[in-house]
């Protein structure tokens, strides 16, 4: 039995993307009681697009992956997900301490980094090479990304996801626009040239390591506002908002939070999932607020593997 991550490696990727387009369809059949049909869309090749890898050692100290469904290791002498310049084989040629979990990350500016912690336990991981922030660039801004913050791992998917939800929000001047779950500012970088000096962008994050890098990130401008915290506690603070821009955990918004969210009566919400099942549950949650799905696209941000992300834009439903 071999490496357990790429669970649709034997699958041709066009097809892939269709079985992907079959869960969708599924989920909102099942979940919101809705029928579509959304194309999963290819964004590059289904090879050497990861820019985030956890890999773990064996007792012997051998590098590879959980193989499916178990606790055993498979060891590997590459990733073939993984892009060029994390240089993975080097990484896996090196004599390793046995039940190591090896977090791997390389930047769109070139820096590699890799940290370290035992398997048992729940030690963070240690820097042991390179900097424990790498930087990233979006939108001809540079971030700062610490090596526990979140960031997407598609090579891509920075770009790909901005793009996206510019799109779908249309943002105009001196809009107020809420990021929830916003990390270190992904979406924040690309709005905030669009709103403008006279505009407003409100970030709100559970992590604190990355709500650190965000304030880093935009220090130098005074219309936004980083909060750290749980996002359902902190959304009873803001009173309005023109756009409201989620990108939650796998498991969703929920209902309160999307109660929240209507309540703030925003002309467009666009939503970042990962779990079209999620998605499909909190557009019953919005559609019970009187907000309806207006444009869905999904990505193929994970190839060889399961996972998809979709886009989601929803307005209030015109009162007949």
């Amino acid at each position: 039995m071999g490496c357990g991550g790429c669970d649709f490696q034997h699958i041709a990727p066009a097809h892939q993307r269709t079985l992907k387009s079959d869960v969708i369809s599924e989920q909102f059949s099942r979940i919101a009681k809705k029928e579509l049909r959304i194309e999963v869309e290819e964004v590059g090749d289904s090879l050497g697009w990861r820019t985030r890898a956890i890999a773990t050692t064996n007792r012997n100290g051998k590098l590879g992956f959980y193989k499916s469904r178990s606790h055993s290791i498979a060891a590997v002498d590459n990733c073939i997900i993984c892009v060029r310049s994390m240089n993975f084989p080097e990484i896996a040629a090196r004599p390793l301490k046995g039940d190591v979990r090896v977090e791997i990350s390389a930047s769109s500016s070139g820096e590699r980094s890799i940290a370290l912690a035992p398997t048992r336990g729940e030690e963070k991981a240690r820097i042991t090479e390179g900097q424990s922030v790498l930087h990233e660039t979006i939108h001809g801004r540079a971030l700062e990304v610490s090596q526990q913050s979140f960031w997407q791992s598609h090579v891509r998917a920075p770009e790909v996801l901005t793009n996206v939800v510019l799109d779908f929000a249309q943002i105009q001047k001196a809009e107020h626009v809420l990021d929830l779950y916003g990390g270190v500012g992904l979406f924040t970088a690309a709005i905030i040239d669009v709103v403008g000096p006279a505009g407003h962008v409100d970030l709100i994050e559970g992590s604190k390591v990355a709500t650190e890098d965000a304030r880093r990130n935009f220090a130098t401008f005074k219309n936004i506002t980083v909060a750290t915290g749980d996002v359902a506690k902190l959304l009873p603070r803001v009173t309005s908002a023109d756009v409201v821009i989620l990108d939650p955990p796998r498991e969703g918004a929920g209902k309160e939070v999307i109660a929240q969210i209507t309540a703030l009566n925003p002309r467009a919400i666009v939503y970042v999932a990962c779990d079209p099942a999620a998605l499909a549950r909190d557009t019953t949650y919005l559609e019970d607020h009187s907000y309806s799905l207006v444009k869905l696209r999904a990505f193929d941000l994970f190839p060889m593997t399961h996972h998809i992300e979709c886009v989601a834009l929803y307005e209030r439903a015109e009162v007949s």
